[in-house]
């Protein structure tokens, strides 16, 4: 699949950032009142937390620009990849797929489903049926 890499693109990764970070959409939630979260998005209100990194808030607040022309990888990724908040980042990994997933991270995924798979119970499938026993149009029959 392929993402054209626009500035509304850019935009949305920094609403994604925000929320993973933050635990909440940057703008507010539109269920509470739709034209006051589409306000704050027209003017880039957000609040950010005093937990997040200097870097992470810098991130946000270039993705989150309203200024499409001036929005941090609206010219091109290269420029959100060299962000000093990917520091580290081995992207060549990653685009090549050889880059392993860190061991902190999959032992908190396997703790995770560990703990909430028990809270998810999986509904039994009903019994196939043969097509003969359901009431379907007669047109269906060739499909």
């Amino acid at each position: 699949m392929v993402f054209l890499l626009t500035g509304k693109n850019m935009w949305a990764l920094g609403v994604l950032i925000y929320f993973l970070l933050q635990g909440e959409m940057p703008f507010g939630s539109w269920r509470q009142s739709e034209l006051d979260t589409f306000a704050k998005i027209a003017r880039g209100y957000f609040i950010l937390s005093h937990n997040l990194s200097p870097e992470a808030v810098d991130l946000i607040t270039k993705l989150l620009e309203v200024d499409e022309k001036t929005r941090l990888g609206s010219h091109g990724s290269s420029s959100v990849r060299s962000h000093l908040w990917f520091e580290g980042v081995d992207w060549k990994g990653i685009r090549d797929r050889t880059c392993p997933v860190p061991q902190e991270l999959a032992s908190r995924v396997a703790q995770h489903l560990e703990i909430h798979s028990e809270d998810c119970p999986v509904a039994v499938a009903s019994p196939p049926q043969d097509i003969a026993e359901l009431n379907v149009p007669e047109w269906l029959d060739d499909w």
